[in-house]
Order: structure tokens, then sequence, then C-alpha cells
């Protein structure tokens, strides 16, 4: 029988979803699991909102922007971004215009010669 650690590997790894997920799958239908589970999360959440209001101090006395600061910046700099790009489109377009209006202006007018009128003057006596 030849020995092959990548099959062994697999059956292991099979072998270990299926009963972790048997044991999850009884542990979620136990309401004292879920109790316990949701009073975690709350905890949890609480802990992230006091953390937050400690370091929210530290930040302004260090002087450091806040992910607020950062996300206000970066919508505004989006925003001048934005901006600048409409604007040179149009100056673009200006210019397009302008050299048009040159090209017509310069280009070489054909100079008429003026009309001689092959009618004579009656002289008055």
């Amino acid at each position: 029988m030849n020995f092959d650690p990548f099959s062994m590997h697999k059956n292991m790894t099979q072998q270990w979803e299926k009963m972790m997920g048997e044991y999850l799958s009884q542990q979620v239908r136990d309401p004292a699991f879920m109790q316990i589970l949701s009073q975690n999360m709350q905890q949890m959440l609480d802990m992230e909102q006091l953390i937050q209001k400690q370091i929210q101090p530290i930040l302004n006395k260090l002087n450091l922007p806040t992910k607020e600061c950062m996300q206000k910046l970066y919508e505004s700099l989006h925003t001048l971004e934005t901006r600048n790009l409409d604007l040179e489109e149009e100056v673009m377009g200006l210019r397009g215009e302008l050299s048009d209006l040159k090209a017509q202006f310069s280009a070489p007018k054909k100079v008429s010669k003026p009309k001689t009128s092959t009618t004579k003057k009656i002289k008055k006596d």
C-alpha cells in the first residue's frame, strides 16, 4: 500500500470539518450558548465604545486626525479633484475655440479690387 500524505490530510480535514459542523450546529441550537454569545457580543460593542471615548481625547491632545476627520478630508479632496477636472475640460474647450477664432482671423483675406464704373459721369454745365 502506498502512503499518500495529501489524501490523508484531505481525509483528516474532511473529518474535522464534519465534526466541527456537527458541534457548532448543536451549540447554535442551545439557548444557553446563544445567551452567552449575545452577552459576549454586547460586551465587545461596549468595550469598543469605551475605547473610542478614551482614544478621542488623546488624539485631540496629540493633534492627530481621527477617522472621521480623515473621511471629511478625503471627501473634500475628492470634490476638489472633480471640480479641477471639470475646469480643465472647460479650459481645453475654450482653448480650442480660441485657436479656431485665431485661425479664422489670421487667415489671409482676399483683397477685392475696387470696381471701376463703366458709366461716364455727366458733367453739368
